[in-house]
């Protein structure tokens, strides 16, 4: 039997920022297209494609469990009675209640269902009706086991190029016991290995950010200071119900503008969602007169090709939706952009994994009191920004037209949006509650408009900007 394998720092922190209101699973959503095969996937495909490869990511037949006394980082540990059919779902969007009758219904209902913690954290959902016969596959896995970065490698590692490529076959172990306290003890001893070598490299880290060339004045009055911004509406004091949205931006058009002012695909999201903020504020009658916050993660490597765990560090940036000029916007959001993510990547990584496993239960436990009661807030809105395959790729002879991602909703910052770059096109998922992003669709629409009005802008002034790096794009 392997020895028990023990959450990392960042992977324990997210495990236990979850609570009744917050469940801390992601979802990720496969469009289907079947023409080729000229029948409909079933539930049957599914457990058919999935069973023999589940070899290839090893979380996805591990549960939790906890040594005594030990509980703040668990062990992983494999399985002994896996059961697939556990994890399978299926939904028909025309036999469907109320709350299930489309997709972003049912992405916001299985947002709101918690994964169990005695098995694998991790469920697949099949969903038939979709416009034009397509189906989709909703994904849920805990933010605990797989980051962003991690869940677009395995959407490479179990897809192919064309039609009736398919994965390796990988079988997963079969244990037939579950390891004793004795054996996490030991594992507990050895878990500390890998945390005592952090040090030295948060030593050097920390040197080679003294020698790093420091930003100019102007340029460190462009990055957020920790805990400075005023609530607005987009923030929530913690509820249960989600509200889901998806869309598409035209990535032509926002390659064309990051092309244009020497910026970055990643960049010019950032000012387009400024621009959909200011509209959305503006729209529910608050004055926009200070920048607002937004809230994303710095991948360690992008080139990493791990298929689980967490390798990012938050960072924070302005969104400028009190200007008006939207050039102007993109402008000032850029530089914030620009400077917060060199500050992040001189200051390293070591130090964040370190201190997010010393007491990851406090950090949640703060989160829970602060949420409903601090006037001032980390950040207003949480986003990501990833690169996905340029063609579209195939599940056999299934086609995968369309690739979203739903995050978490994490109060106080509740709204949180998505951007995946795949098959020529961006998708969004946008994710809140209830009081925070009463019409999230509209949200979305606001986006594209944002975006439009962008484009204008600059065919009339090109060489605004010059110069903008991207976390992740």
């Amino acid at each position: 039997m392997p020895a028990p394998e023990r959450l990392g720092g960042r992977d324990s922190l997210l495990l236990h920022l979850e609570t009744p209101d917050v469940p801390m699973h992601t979802l990720k959503i496969l469009v289907l297209d079947s023409t080729q095969r000229g029948r409909a996937v079933s539930r049957e495909d599914i457990r058919a494609a999935v069973e023999p490869r589940l070899g290839l990511v090893p979380w996805t037949t591990r549960r939790l469990v906890e040594r005594r006394w030990f509980g703040a980082r668990p062990f992983l540990v494999d399985d002994a009675d896996f059961d697939l059919d556990a994890h399978l779902g299926e939904v028909d969007l025309a036999d469907a209640e109320p709350g299930w009758r489309d997709l972003d219904e049912v992405c916001a209902r299985l947002a709101e269902q918690h994964l169990p913690r005695d098995r694998p954290l991790w469920a697949l959902t099949l969903v038939h009706g979709l416009d034009g016969g397509r189906q989709a596959v909703i994904a849920r896995v805990h933010h605990a086991v797989m980051d962003g970065l991690a869940a677009a490698n395995l959407f490479s590692a179990l897809t192919g190029e064309s039609s009736g490529d398919v994965p390796p076959a990988a079988a997963a172990p079969r244990p037939s016991s579950t390891p004793g306290q004795a054996a996490l003890a030991v594992g507990v001893l050895r878990s500390w290995g890998p945390r005592l070598r952090l040090l030295p490299v948060i030593g050097r880290e920390r040197r080679a950010s003294r020698r790093a060339e420091q930003p100019s004045p102007d340029d460190a009055a462009s990055v957020p200071r920790p805990l400075r911004a005023r609530r607005s509406s987009l923030n929530g004091r913690g509820e249960a119900s989600r509200v889901c949205a998806s869309s598409r931006l035209d990535l032509g058009a926002v390659r064309g503008i990051s092309q244009a002012t020497g910026g970055t695909v990643t960049g010019v999201l950032h000012g387009v969602l400024a621009g959909a903020v200011r509209a959305e504020l503006l729209a529910r009658g608050e004055r926009v007169e200070a920048p607002l916050v937004a809230t994303f993660g710095v991948a360690e490597d992008v080139a990493d090709p791990r298929l689980g765990g967490n390798a990012i560090a938050e960072t924070h940036v302005h969104l400028h939706a009190e200007l008006s000029d939207p050039v102007a916007r993109l402008e000032a959001t850029a530089r914030s952009m620009r400077v917060s993510v060199g500050q992040r990547r001189s200051a390293g990584f070591a130090r964040t994994e370190f201190l997010a496993g010393l007491a990851p239960r406090v950090a949640s436990r703060l989160r829970a009191l602060a949420a409903p009661r601090s006037p001032v807030v980390l950040n207003h809105v949480t986003t990501a920004s990833l690169r996905g395959p340029s063609e579209h790729r195939w599940l056999g002879d299934v086609e995968v037209v369309g690739f979203f991602s739903q995050s978490l909703a994490v109060a106080p910052a509740d709204v949180n949006l998505t951007a995946y770059s795949y098959g020529g096109e961006m998708y969004l998922g946008l994710i809140g509650t209830p009081r925070t992003m009463v019409d999230p669709a509209r949200f979305l629409r606001r986006m594209g408009e944002a975006l439009v009005e962008l484009d204008e802008a600059i065919r009339g002034r090109r060489g605004v900007l010059r110069g903008e790096e991207s976390p992740s794009q």
